[in-house]
């Protein structure tokens, strides 16, 4: 169970975010109405919520990344600075939020993440390349179909083939010798995209 003070922070983060978002100030310009839809408060509670996705698990992690989404635009930099925290969850976290808010504009910033040190964020960053339309992902995720972790595995796999509609006979959960020759036939295709490329 989580500790009060940290559930109350939570809320507090939450409801602070959305009274500075309705209070964001409105000026009078000569060409009619100009709407300010941030500010420095929204900026940094934003960024406060990114930040403490580090100490989140499961439902309340998913609540969190869903509620960064939602906010689209206006997280993005908040989203775009979490995707270089010093911690891989926050990190990793962040490349799911960039995919789901889907502007092609932060691609550089998913693609700095096809090399990062760990795992999780390095299939997380290609996965999100993928959904974005961006196809430097896809040798990670390749990569990702032989790895020893089931659940890694497993989302290799998805984003493979919902991208490109291919399974090629993989299961994420077969006999090792079957997974071997499915990710060969991986590789195989992987070697025909790049020659086409050329």
């Amino acid at each position: 169970m989580l500790a009060p003070r940290l559930v109350l922070s939570s809320f507090l983060s939450v409801a602070l975010v959305a009274l500075a978002a309705g209070c964001a100030t409105t000026r009078s310009g000569d060409d009619g109405v100009d709407v300010s839809r941030g500010n420095a408060t929204t900026s940094a509670l934003l960024r406060q919520q990114v930040e403490e996705m580090r100490f989140m698990h499961q439902q309340e992690l998913l609540s969190r990344m869903q509620y960064l989404a939602s906010m689209g635009e206006d997280a993005s930099p908040a989203v775009c600075d979490g995707a270089k925290s010093d911690d891989w969850l926050v990190r990793s976290s962040c490349m799911w939020v960039l995919g789901a808010i889907g502007d092609r504009r932060n691609v550089e910033v998913v693609a700095s993440g096809l090399h990062d040190k760990v795992p999780v964020v390095r299939y997380q960053a290609a996965s999100t390349l993928a959904r974005l339309g961006d196809g430097r992902g896809f040798p990670v995720l390749v990569e990702g179909l032989a790895d020893s972790d089931l659940q890694s595995r497993y989302k290799c796999f998805q984003a493979l083939k919902t991208t490109t509609g291919q399974d090629f006979g993989y299961q994420h959960d077969g006999a090792p010798d079957e997974r071997r020759q499915a990710v060969g036939r991986w590789l195989d295709w992987l070697d025909g995209i790049k020659s086409s490329a050329l």
